[in-house]
């Protein structure tokens, strides 16, 4: 099965096990009730862009599309003696532990840019 195939039967599964419909996902997205099926049957190449926008209706964290099954994720952040601790969280649909990820990301992209300035 192709990649977008993949990502197209999670959305959906993490839509449909959050009860929300096509139509109300067409509505958040802008787009028409056709464009999303399109989505969920894999039959466009969808963006990342596109992809982290699901990701915010949806509440998840893009990787959450890429991937089947429990996930872990390990951000281990440092720069000179300063370091972020390192946080370890373990399955992307509790809502809670994608929230958690998504702080984290967050005060790593925060992180980043003022390492840039």
């Amino acid at each position: 099965m192709e990649i977008n195939q993949l990502v197209a039967l999670r959305i959906k599964e993490i839509r449909t096990n959050q009860g929300i419909t096509c139509q109300a996902m067409a509505d958040d997205l802008g787009i028409t009730i056709g464009s999303y099926s399109a989505i969920e049957n894999g039959k466009v190449q969808i963006t990342l862009e596109r992809l982290h926008h699901i990701g915010q209706i949806l509440k998840m964290p893009t990787i959450a599309f890429l991937l089947e099954g429990a996930l872990n994720y390990t951000l281990n952040v440092s720069h000179g003696e300063r370091a972020i601790n390192a946080s370890t969280y373990n399955n992307y649909q509790d809502k809670e532990m994608a929230d958690a990820f998504r702080s984290a990301m967050q005060l790593l992209h925060k992180v980043e840019s003022k390492l840039n300035m």
